[in-house]
């Protein structure tokens, strides 16, 4: 069996359309003979064309497309942090790589333009933390504040003081949480990443060991 739809000449279009009563259509897929072209049309609006040579998906050919792209990942970091004193205003206390201390200017080493996207908190046990305890963090990129890292164990739907995690996104006030998805732009040589103590509230540091994994969405090929 089969279905076969004949265009009155050579240059002429053939389609199928998908409406209902009172309507010309919503959804077409045309045929066009004059430039041997399968169009497809979603609300009356062309969404893909496929040629002899390309497709077109809204304007964006396969052939312009990077098929090794690393654009739109998810790439995520961890700094740990086992020295309880450190965590006072003004510290920078989770470490990188071999356990070396970051600073405004040395952290999370990262290359290509990217946007922050959420952070994941953790520590392994604590038996003093409670909805009151809330950590606040400024994220540093190159010696720049850019946006700010909320802990807050009193939002019970984004913490748990039984499992001792926390998760959300970045914020763009360090007073309160506002949703920010800073985007960074390489300068060429790489930037940094790094978190330092902004301010806490019973600071839960009395216990062994604390995580933070960052993660990030490229926004480039590299």
């Amino acid at each position: 069996a089969c279905l076969e739809l004949c265009s009155n000449t050579v240059n002429d279009l053939s389609y199928i359309d998908f409406t209902y009563p009172n309507t010309d259509k919503r959804g077409r897929a045309i045929y066009d003979f004059s430039n041997d072209t399968l169009k497809f049309e979603v609300a009356n609006n062309s969404q893909m064309i496929i040629s002899n040579s390309d497709v077109d998906f809204q304007g964006n050919t396969v052939s312009n497309i990077n098929l090794n792209s690393r654009k739109g990942q998810i790439v995520s970091f961890i700094g740990e942090n086992s020295n309880y004193t450190a965590w006072s205003t003004g510290n920078y206390v989770f470490k990188y790589g071999n356990g070396q201390s970051s600073t405004a200017r040395f952290g999370i080493g990262m290359r290509g333009d990217a946007k922050f996207k959420y952070w994941v908190y953790q520590c392994e046990f604590e038996t003093n933390l409670s909805t009151s305890c809330k950590l606040v963090f400024d994220v540093i990129v190159n010696n720049l504040i850019v946006c700010y890292c909320i802990v807050d164990f009193s939002n019970t739907t984004k913490c748990d003081v039984t499992h001792a995690k926390g998760t959300g996104k970045f914020s763009s006030s360090a007073t309160s949480q506002i949703d920010y998805e800073f985007g960074i732009t390489d300068p060429g040589y790489g930037y940094n990443i790094s978190y330092r103590v902004n301010s806490n509230t019973s600071n839960p540091h009395n216990g062994p060991d604390h995580r933070m994994s960052t993660f990030l969405e490229t926004l480039e090929d590299w």
